[in-house]
C-alpha cells in the first residue's frame, strides 16, 4: 500500500506511543485495512488498552493492531481464537480476519466479532449477592474448561525451561533482589518478607501439571449482560497473553484482581473449577504465586495494595490476609 496513514514513530522506548492512539490518528489506516478485508463501518470507538491500538467499529467488530514489541502476542491470540470456535462453553469472540498492515512498518492486526456486555468491574458492586456468587462459579467453570485444553495442540505454547520448582526459585530470587534494592515498603514488612522468602523453600509449595491459562484474567476482560434482572457472562476476551502455567496462577489472579479478595465469591469460583477442591494452604499458595511469579514491579504493586488497605500491614500473615483472606471450606 503506497499511502502512509500513520505518524512516523521513532521513539518506541519512550512514551510517545501511549497518547498516539486517538481516532483521528488511526481512522485512515482503519478504513484502508477494513476495506482490504471487505468490512465497512460508520463509527469508531477507541478502547483503553495499555499495549495495543484497539478500536470498536459499529459495535460489531473489534480491531486490534500491535506495535512492534507486542507483535509476537497476536499469533497466540489468533491461534487460540481459531481453536476456541470448537469450544462453545468458552465464550470467546469469533476471529474474522488477521494479517499485516504495511504503513511505514509492518503492523500485525486481527479483527474479531464484538461481544456485547459490561466489564465485571463495572457491575460487580451493583449485583445482588446470589447473582455475584453464581457469576463467580461460572467464571470457575470457564477457566477450568480453558485449562482442560491440551497446550500441545498449539504451536505457540511451551512451559518455562526446567521444572516449576526451578521457575519459582528464580522468581523468589527476583523478589528478594527487588525487596533489597527498593526500600519503599515499611521496613517492618520489607524485613519480614525477606525473612519469609529467604528462610522458607516457598518454591516447593506450588506444583502440579502444566495447564493452559489465560494469564490476563482481569475483571474488565469478563463481560456480562443483564437479562430479566440477572447478570450472566457473555464473554471472556483478550487472549494475547495466554501461556502454559499452573492452575494456581489463574486462581491467584481470580482471587486478588477479579473478585477483589471476596472469600465467599472465591469459594464459589473454586466450586465451579473443581467442586471437590479443599486445601487449607490455598491462601498461602496464592501469596507465593503473587510474590514469586517473576513479574516486574513487585514492590510497586505491594505499595499500591498497602495504600488501598488504609491500615498498617507489618507481617507476612497480615499481608496474606489482606490480599487473600481466609476461605471457609465448610
Amino acid at each position: 500500500m503506497d499511502a502512509m496513514f500513520l505518524p512516523d514513530v521513532t521513539d518506541w522506548e519512550g512514551n510517545r506511543w501511549w497518547p498516539w492512539r486517538a481516532v483521528e490518528d488511526w481512522e485512515g489506516a482503519l478504513r484502508a485495512l477494513c476495506r482490504d478485508e471487505g468490512i465497512s463501518f460508520q463509527t469508531i470507538q477507541p478502547t483503553v488498552d495499555t499495549a495495543n491500538a484497539v478500536f470498536i467499529l459499529d459495535r460489531r467488530f473489534v480491531v486490534k493492531i500491535s506495535p512492534p514489541w507486542e507483535a509476537e502476542t497476536l499469533p497466540v491470540e489468533r491461534e487460540l481464537l481459531e481453536f476456541l470456535e470448537q469450544k462453545p462453553a468458552i465464550p470467546a469472540p469469533r476471529l474474522l480476519a488477521s494479517g499485516i498492515f504495511e504503513d511505514r512498518i509492518a503492523w500485525p492486526y486481527l479483527i474479531a466479532e464484538y461481544l456485547p456486555g459490561e466489564g465485571f468491574d463495572r457491575v460487580r458492586e451493583g449485583m445482588d449477592r446470589g447473582n455475584l456468587l453464581a457469576v463467580a462459579r461460572r467464571m470457575g467453570e470457564i477457566i477450568r474448561d480453558f485449562a482442560d485444553i491440551d497446550p500441545g495442540a498449539f504451536s505457540t505454547f511451551s512451559p518455562p525451561a526446567g521444572t516449576w520448582r526451578e521457575f519459582f526459585a528464580r522468581g523468589k530470587n527476583k523478589a528478594i533482589e527487588a525487596l533489597r534494592e527498593d526500600r519503599r515498603l515499611p521496613e517492618s514488612l520489607r524485613g519480614n518478607l525477606l525473612d519469609f522468602l529467604e528462610a522458607n523453600s516457598v518454591e516447593e509449595l506450588v506444583d502440579g501439571p502444566s495447564v493452559l491459562h489465560h494469564a490476563d484474567f482481569e475483571p474488565e476482560h469478563v463481560l456480562l449482560v443483564e437479562t430479566q434482572g440477572r447478570w450472566g457472562i457473555s464473554g471472556l476476551i483478550d487472549y494475547a497473553d495466554a501461556r502454559v502455567g499452573l492452575r494456581e496462577f489463574e486462581w491467584s489472579a481470580a482471587y486478588r484482581r477479579v473478585l477483589d479478595g471476596d472469600s465467599e465469591a472465591m469459594r464459589a469460583f473454586l466450586a465451579g473449577y473443581d467442586p471437590g477442591y479443599r486445601d487449607e494452604s490455598f491462601c498461602l499458595k496464592c501469596l507465593v504465586v503473587y510474590l514469586t511469579d517473576g513479574e516486574p514491579g513487585l514492590v510497586g504493586w505491594l505499595c499500591y495494595e498497602l495504600e488501598r488497605a488504609g491500615y498498617p500491614i507489618n507481617t507476612v500473615q497480615e499481608l496474606q490476609d489482606r490480599l487473600f483472606p481466609p476461605i471457609s471450606w465448610e
